[in-house]
């Protein structure tokens, strides 16, 4: 590298820096809000440790942001948790409180609902590079870990209101009970109903799929040893125990059907006896299943010689290959 590019990018590097966003407090203020309304008054002389983040970070990364957001809530429970799985279940559930503080913050910020926007890492992390056409929700944020996501089901299945009236409880309980078994319970006796089956479903991989169609059938089918069920009891004489899965099929004439599921089949076709021909159909359409690893397959719209969105991923890529060149040549 030449004396005269060196300088260059040294000069670059210090104006980014010089206008580098550090974590606001009032991203601090907002995770303390959203805390109190769900765990109520934080505990006394619980300490909060400022977040460490890249050097810079590109408009609407908010790779500080949930950091910072993280360790606020975080401070609400116990630093030290005996219990593996309980600490785990806390880390999750406080990624995912992070995940609504942030939106908030967001939206704030940008007048958009979305958590983030698609970023990249350079010089090790230090430097975070933003692509702000390319926004992303906490509902796929908070899907890259299995106790977030499990939380954020719970959201969709027994709503908002009763899971932070559940997690009001589980905020209660002295350290010692904070074990996996015992915030289960407690999150389940406070919805009123037995929920350990989303918690089992986090500890194995969950990918359903539409796999067939037919004119007045869809077939579907589960991948691996997870599954969703909606309830903990086994099935007795092979009738489903639970609902969680939905299937919506759609006719030729746009009238639409809907299925419930236990998911616990590897492999099962449902019929519709509908006006017309099923042209497609749609696995859990109000995304409540959000440990599903791989929720490109859970469509199929015929006739169609593919399943994937081709026009949507084209032209998001597109969008990422024209940010990528340009910060390519920036700090290249």
């Amino acid at each position: 590298m030449s004396a005269w590019r060196s300088l260059a990018l040294s000069c670059g590097i210090a104006i980014v820096l010089a206008f580098a966003p550090t974590p606001a407090a009032a991203q601090t203020n907002g995770a303390a809000t959203i805390a109190a309304e769900w765990l109520g008054p934080r505990p006394d002389g619980a300490p909060v440790v400022a977040a460490r983040g890249p050097i810079w970070q590109g408009s609407g990364a908010m790779t500080v942001e949930q950091r910072q957001a993280g360790r606020v809530i975080r401070s609400w429970f116990p630093e030290s948790i005996a219990d593996p799985k309980g600490a785990a279940i806390i880390d999750g559930f406080t990624s995912y409180l992070a995940a609504l503080a942030v939106e908030r913050e967001f939206d704030r910020r940008y007048l958009r609902i979305a958590h983030n926007v698609e970023s990249r890492s350079y010089f090790g992390g230090h430097i975070i590079w933003s692509f702000p056409t390319l926004r992303i929700s906490r509902h796929a944020a908070v899907g890259r870990n299995g106790y977030s996501a499990v939380f954020d089901s719970l959201e969709r299945w027994i709503g908002a209101p009763a899971l932070q009236a559940a997690m009001f409880e589980v905020a209660r309980l002295p350290s010692e009970r904070l074990t996996a078994d015992s915030m289960v319970k407690t999150i389940s006796d406070a919805a009123g109903q037995d929920l350990s089956w989303a918690f089992d479903a986090a500890a194995s991989p969950v990918n359903y799929s539409v796999d067939e169609l037919s004119d007045k059938s869809v077939t579907v089918s589960r991948h691996g040893s997870g599954m969703l069920s909606g309830r903990t009891a086994p099935r007795i004489g092979g009738f489903d125990s639970g609902d969680a899965v939905r299937i919506k099929a759609v006719f030729a004439d746009g009238s639409v059907a809907l299925a419930a599921w236990d998911g616990r089949d590897q492999t099962r076709t449902f019929a519709f006896d509908g006006p017309s021909q099923v042209v497609a159909a749609y696995l859990d359409p109000e995304g409540i299943v959000t440990l599903d690893r791989n929720r490109f397959d859970n469509s199929l719209v015929g006739p169609s010689e593919t399943n994937v969105p081709v026009r949507k991923w084209a032209a998001r890529w597109l969008v990422w290959l024209q940010h990528t060149m340009l910060s390519y040549g920036f700090l290249a």
